[in-house]
């Protein structure tokens, strides 16, 4: 998956991406920033924002937090021309598609969804702001190159059955990981279940390899435990292995390890690396 990830980015040298990026937070960034506050912002100096190292996606004198709560506030505009412009600019720097899905489009919606959580906005910025994320991600998703082709053990592809937790919203994310386990070889199903019942009789219908559950707020971690013993009974006659992600295992780990799930991944590229090396170890069903 590594030479997949280079491939795909084609990097240009570290430190012209630094200077392009510098050059795109205070001709872009901080003027988004401005606008959305209805202030004045006037580009006196870069001395006036830090220019110690920054974050993974290498923009030198800013963190990654910067560029995501730009985005959020671009997003909160509800304008997908000025989302998608905004992205563009990111990506006109060097920047390849997977690191825009798991470093920008992830991270703002998580973002959103704390707001929204601590009571900073309210229901119809949240949904204003991920449905731009949403349209962002749909507009670039096929663009998202195939890994080489697994070989599997007699031919056959693995099956992954992707769910929130019942009656829960937080569906982005696991939207946004069904490309990258597809890239991979993976069989994709995703399902909104009612009730825990209905994901046990989905999951069955299905018969998936893994199942792979996105917890998203402190609700869903607490209810997880029962859901996946419930997973394992209704399905111990073909015993898949069970993953949990999401913004609540990354807030609550000590919840997280006490699940009693098989893997807890953290952004699309560490699911697909510890699913992959599940299947190393764990044969398919014949």
């Amino acid at each position: 998956m590594s030479q997949a990830i280079d491939r795909a980015e084609s990097p240009t040298p570290l430190r012209d991406l630094k200077a392009d990026l510098t050059d795109l937070l205070f001709g872009a960034v901080i003027p988004y920033l401005a606008q959305a506050r209805e202030t004045k912002w006037e580009p006196t100096s870069r001395q006036a924002v830090s220019t110690g190292p920054g974050g993974r996606l290498g923009v030198a004198g800013a963190s990654d937090d910067q560029l995501v709560l730009a985005l959020c506030t671009v997003c909160l505009q509800g304008d997908v021309q000025k989302t998608m412009a905004f992205i563009d600019e990111i990506r006109s720097k060097g920047l390849g598609i997977e690191r825009i899905f798991t470093e920008l489009l992830q991270p703002a919606a998580r973002h959103l969804g704390a707001r929204w959580h601590n009571d900073e906005c309210d229901f119809v910025d949240v949904t204003t702001g991920v449905w731009q994320l949403q349209q962002a991600f749909q507009r670039l998703r096929p663009e998202l190159e195939p890994a080489p082709s697994r070989t599997l053990v007699g031919g056959e592809n693995p099956r992954l059955l992707l769910s929130a937790m019942p009656c829960s919203q937080h569906t982005f994310g696991i939207k946004m990981l069904e490309p990258f386990f597809q890239r991979e070889g993976w069989i994709t199903t995703i399902i909104a279940p009612r009730n825990p019942e209905a994901m046990c009789a989905s999951a069955r219908r299905v018969m998936p390899d893994l199942i792979g559950l996105s917890l998203g707020c402190e609700k869903d971690i607490i209810q997880a435990p029962i859901q996946i013993e419930m997973l394992r009974i209704a399905c111990a006659d073909f015993d898949p292995a069970i993953m949990i992600g999401g913004p609540a295992t990354t807030c609550f780990p000590e919840l997280a390890r006490s699940c009693g799930a098989d893997l807890i991944s953290g952004d699309a590229q560490d699911a697909t690396r510890q699913a992959g090396d599940l299947l190393e170890t764990r044969p398919l069903r014949a």
